[in-house]
């Protein structure tokens, strides 16, 4: 159905906006920008680009740092309309997820899940991102390395193609074959699909498509910048939201200390996680700054040691009963490897500030 109220532009003035992102990168330009609001809109834009071979550039909320929405032609596909909070579903079996659109931030559905209790884990430096995006980048943040990147959060995406297809991918479903092919069955086409053969590097990165064996399909659009569709409805698992926080900058007078406390919590907390015991040491966020790193700090905040040639931040969850078990395992650790305890920061936050 075509829907000629859809809101279009070639007007310049509405155009330019878009010709830019976060990454201050130069020299976009389109020849029109559109606004869908919905399946049947976007559908109506991939089918007229496809048909007129006019390239279509996605854009999100404009707080990419790489230039992925910044055109070179074509027409530019705003997914600002597309929708955000759809539901929240609570379970009893703690199976708790959300269904949003592409169009809500990262903060807003932090906001809203909090008020359940509950949690979104990844955690994107940008928390004005669409989620959207966010699945679009397979974005990670801080605390990637207890809970890692966007991608380990996704259960469904609902996801257009520029044939006008909609595909509706549920995690475990169209699972690649021994030889790498998956089929898939869209609203208008089957697909017939033999996934590249190359090694993914371990650890973050966003290089290539993702690629493993017998790899779910809703992997392949996960990381895919959104050159293999446009995503009209996404589910994400949630998790209870934790009691609290206990969070340090800690101080080292020599770097080769923070390098063998930020290897001893690794370790610590690998081996801790899997104990499901309260007390103990399971960081979530471990972020090393060099001394380049404070002297480029220190000439906006004085308090930063002089003699600290390094640093360490780090946040573990705490449970209220067991919290000054947990904390004091910290402090031990802390003179063990000689941080500097008096002129370090630590900080204890309860549940309502874990958003």
């Amino acid at each position: 159905m075509v829907n000629s109220n859809m809101l279009r532009s070639h007007d310049p003035n509405v155009i330019n906006p878009y010709l830019k992102d976060a990454s201050n990168l130069s020299g976009g330009y389109a020849d029109e920008v559109v606004f869908p609001e919905n399946e049947d809109d976007v559908i109506q834009i991939l089918d007229e680009a496809c048909r007129t071979r006019t390239p279509v550039t996605i854009a999100g909320n404009g707080t990419g740092l790489v230039g992925a929405r910044i055109p070179l032609g074509g027409i530019i596909l705003s997914t600002e309309k597309l929708g955000g909070l759809k539901e929240i579903h609570l379970s009893s079996t703690g199976h708790n997820y959300a269904v949003t659109g592409p169009a809500i931030t990262h903060k807003e559905l932090q906001k809203a899940v909090s008020l359940k209790g509950l949690l979104y884990p990844p955690d994107p430096t940008e928390q004005n991102a669409f989620i959207g995006a966010s699945v679009a980048t397979n974005a990670s943040g801080a605390r990637t390395f207890k809970y890692g990147s966007t991608r380990n959060w996704i259960r469904r995406l609902k996801v257009i193609l520029s044939t006008g297809d909609i595909l509706d991918l549920r995690r475990g479903e169209f699972v690649a074959n021994k030889k790498g092919h998956i089929a898939l069955k869209g609203s208008r086409n089957t697909f017939e699909l033999n996934l590249p053969q190359y090694p993914i590097p371990e650890g973050k990165h966003s290089c290539g498509y993702y690629v493993t064996p017998g790899m779910s399909a809703i992997d392949l659009f996960i990381g895919s910048e959104g050159t293999l569709g446009v995503f009209t409805e996404i589910e994400v698992e949630l998790i209870h939201k934790p009691e609290g926080y206990f969070s340090g900058i800690v101080f080292f007078g020599r770097e080769e200390d923070a390098w063998r406390f930020a290897d001893f919590i690794k370790n610590e907390s690998l081996k801790n996680r899997t104990s499901n015991i309260n007390d103990t040491i399971d960081a979530c966020v471990i972020e090393y700054f060099d001394c380049n790193s404070l002297k480029l700090l220190s000439s906006i905040n004085q308090q930063i040691p002089k003699n600290a040639m390094s640093a360490i931040f780090f946040e573990q969850e705490i449970h209220i009963k067991t919290k000054k078990k947990t904390t004091d395992k910290w402090f031990q650790i802390c003179r063990k490897f000689d941080v500097l305890l008096n002129k370090s920061w630590f900080c204890e936050s309860s549940n309502e500030n874990t958003e």
